[in-house]
């Protein structure tokens, strides 16, 4: 059973995938009429150990965190989404200390530097804490899912991890495109 009340929002893959002027959140929620807005907090901060292990530097390591609080404007937040950004790809793109980051967000500006970007989400569903339920208007109990979305280089240097706390706001739709393994298919 889908979340389809009047609050929610359809997310998609493909509005992440395609290199568009508005991508990923801001893409979801224009497709559904309604304007976007973002709470953004920028600023360096010291790397939670999770997120330094995955970004390869040590533990405590200052990198860029763009902290956001995501929503249609005038209704409740859908998703609270803070970035950690590799120091190199900071220096490399000062463009990330700006409140808009231009055309396709962050995801164009490190395409911008040359790089195809590969994503990971991993999700798993949790009771939403104390402030979580804070930022995102929550009442108690509820769930939530909790992603950590690792964005790697053709490399597979991990370039930039997001770590979101997504509503029951938001509707996940998910495309497979299933490989027939029958030859005459």
């Amino acid at each position: 059973m889908t979340n389809t009340s009047a609050d929610s929002v359809q997310r998609t893959a493909e509005n992440l995938a395609v290199q568009a002027d508005q991508r990923g959140f801001y893409a979801d929620v224009a497709a559904t009429g309604q304007p976007a807005t973002a709470a953004v907090t920028i600023e360096d901060r010291p790397a939670p150990q999770n997120v330094a292990e995955l970004l390869g530097v040590a533990a405590g390591t200052q990198v860029l965190v763009r902290d956001r609080v995501q929503g249609p404007v005038d209704k409740l937040p859908l998703q609270w989404a803070v970035s950690y950004f590799l120091p190199e790809i900071t220096e490399a793109l000062p463009v990330l200390r700006n409140q808009d980051t231009g055309a396709g967000g962050y995801l164009a500006r490190l395409e911008s530097l040359g790089l195809r970007i590969e994503q990971v989400d991993h999700i798993r569903p949790a009771l939403a804490t104390d402030e979580q339920r804070r930022v995102l208007q929550l009442p108690e109990p509820s769930a939530v899912d909790l992603i950590t979305r690792v964005d790697r280089d053709q490399n597979g240097r991990v370039v930039h991890v997001m770590e979101l706390v997504r509503t029951d706001r938001n509707v996940t739709v998910t495309a497979v495109n299933r490989v027939s393994s029958n030859a005459a298919a």
